[in-house]
């Protein structure tokens, strides 16, 4: 059920109390919330629907088309689909199977490590938990529902369902390097936006903290736990500080700022995420941990202390990454009413950043179970703080779909399927090895063979612009990160 309006109908915000404000914005919250819930399960209903469609219907084989958009990204039509939610990924195989072979056997075991959440450490040690693990992985494949291991499992259930059924079935034959399987086996960028930030400036600081380069430790570097321990230092030299915020930061102070709470911002970073929103995301945590809020203030402000406090924390992680961010919203500032910015990504597609205005009109209809509509006229001039803010985004997902595309090229020459989701590569178990090598070195060969950013300032018209300072990174070191892809 809806979570209850703390307040009756009809109550004025102007005149209410700073209490009654916040039950009604913890209320909207909640309410958010609940129509997000309503609005997966809706998701979920319609992808089970879709896959007991297509297999009750139709042949094992299913065709999947596929589609570019305006910066080069793939997507797949239909509701069911590897770009999908979870109960997709786990039930759609590759069409064609092929033996598993020695390799394949491991890296089936270190695929369902990844699919459990333990995907911190080496690849051996991965395959070495699944064996440790094997027979709770098996004896909870009869009812998953009762077993405290899959339960647990709040990463990718079905997914780890899936691999241990299809490895246990192999483990069932007499050689299970002959057992011929369709599984994908995914292997996922330490945060690719910032991945590609640290390649094009040749940044070793923010290379080290996204795995570009080979670690000596037996655990992947991670910016999140980074990000998230520099928020609760400086949180904690302002708790004992004597500022005007000092309130906000003790009653943060009381809490052991967790690794998840840096996640999301260090994730959208890059791709356009706001103070506000990462304020509302703050809040919401807030909310579920019972975070002690200081009289005299309000959820919110506490949110939004925190999230400039991320904020800082990142950019003080990843500064080189932070001033290319600026540099970018300083071209399409420059840019201005010069209409589409449009650039040479590294494959040759043309980029296009175009954000227009609009003039909007709401009409009152009565027809197809219609009330209202929203009637959106493009205009002829250009949105400059969209230009501004979407441009970073704009520009690295560029680059991620050149990474791609560089690697799928590579596969299609060895004969290797590929499946993707953006920043996370699949193929068959026995192919993985090659993977491995075909993204690092398709990784190298975009930002050693091409400059993104003189493709960039060429097709804009400001060939005379001064670039963002590089650095002393030594990209070939990727060839070597087993962390970079993991």
């Amino acid at each position: 059920p809806a979570p209850e309006s703390p307040l009756p109908i009809g109550w004025d915000s102007k005149s209410a109390s700073t209490e009654d404000s916040e039950k009604m914005q913890k209320w909207k919250r909640q309410m958010h919330a609940w129509y997000s819930a309503h609005k997966d399960l809706r998701k979920a209903q319609q992808v089970i629907g879709a896959l007991l469609l297509t297999s009750n219907s139709f042949e094992d084989t299913v065709w999947l088309p596929t589609f570019i958009d305006r910066r080069g990204r793939y997507y797949y039509r239909g509701k069911l689909n590897p770009q999908g939610d979870e109960r997709s990924k786990a039930v759609l195989h590759f069409a064609e199977k092929k033996p598993l072979g020695e390799r394949g056997v491991y890296w089936l075991r270190v695929h369902i490590a990844n699919c459990f959440g333990v995907d911190k450490g080496r690849m051996d040690a991965r395959a070495q938990w699944t064996i440790n693990n094997w027979d709770a992985l098996v004896a909870g494949l009869a009812a998953p529902e009762d077993s405290d291991l899959y339960r647990s499992n709040n990463d990718a259930p079905l997914c780890a369902f899936a691999a241990v059924y299809e490895l246990q079935a192999a483990l069932a034959t007499q050689n299970p390097a002959s057992y011929c399987t369709g599984i994908p086996i995914h292997m996922d960028a330490t945060c690719s936006g910032l991945q590609h930030f640290s390649a094009l400036l040749r940044d070793p600081v923010g290379g080290h903290y996204v795995n570009l380069l080979e670690t000596t430790t037996e655990t992947k570097a991670d910016i999140y736990r980074k990000v998230a321990d520099l928020a609760k230092a400086r949180i904690a030299r302002e708790a004992a500080g004597m500022g005007k915020e000092q309130a906000l930061a003790q009653a943060w102070a009381s809490v052991d700022i967790p690794r998840d709470l840096a996640k999301k911002p260090v994730m959208t970073y890059v791709y356009g995420a706001t103070l506000r929103g990462v304020a509302e995301f703050c809040a919401d945590f807030i909310d579920e941990h019972h975070v002690p809020v200081p009289e005299g203030t309000t959820v919110f402000s506490m949110g939004f202390y925190m999230a400039r406090i991320l904020f800082d924390a990142i950019e003080d992680t990843v500064p080189a990454a932070a001033a290319c961010m600026r540099w970018l919203r300083k071209r399409a500032q420059q840019h201005g009413q010069n209409g589409p910015m449009i650039w040479k990504s590294p494959t040759g597609l043309l980029v296009e950043h175009d954000y227009r205005d609009y003039a909007e009109k709401r009409v009152d209809i009565r027809s197809c179970g219609l009330t209202k509509i929203v009637v959106r006229e493009q205009l002829d001039t250009i949105r400059p703080t969209s230009m501004q803010n979407a441009v970073a985004p704009n520009f690295v997902h560029g680059l991620d779909a050149a990474h791609l595309t560089f690697t799928a090229q590579r596969m299609q020459a060895r004969g290797a399927a590929m499946v993707a989701i953006h920043d996370s590569f699949g193929t068959h178990p026995c192919d993985v090895d090659f993977m491995h090598t075909a993204i690092r070195e398709a990784f190298v060969e975009l930002y050693e063979q091409h400059d993104p950013l003189d493709l960039l300032l060429k097709g804009i018209g400001q060939q005379d612009a001064e670039q963002p300072m590089r650095g002393t990174l030594d990209l070939r070191e990727f060839l070597k990160s087993e962390f970079g892809f993991s």
